[in-house]
């Protein structure tokens, strides 16, 4: 959980200086938009190797074990999405 709090106090940080016009200066701006989209593929990266390595334990996992990294990873994903 550590990767989201990073990319938490990146968001944060973008949107401190989208708020305080620092973004009017194009080097910032293109710094900023850089920062976001960095930080959306590193997540999607992570999701996917996420999900995908589930999904190869299943075959090596009983099915308690497999459910459990199931409700853990949604549960992730549900207090991310909020």
């Amino acid at each position: 959980m550590g990767f989201f709090s990073v990319q938490y106090i990146i968001l944060s940080l973008t949107s401190q200086l989208l708020e305080t016009g620092i973004s009017e200066r194009s080097d910032t701006a293109l710094l900023v938009t850089h920062l976001i989209y960095f930080s959306i593929n590193i997540y999607g990266i992570t999701m996917i190797m996420l999900f995908g390595n589930i999904f190869k334990a299943r075959k090596r996992l009983d099915s308690t074990t497999y459910k459990f990294l199931t409700i853990m990873t949604n549960k992730s994903y549900n207090r991310i999405r909020m």
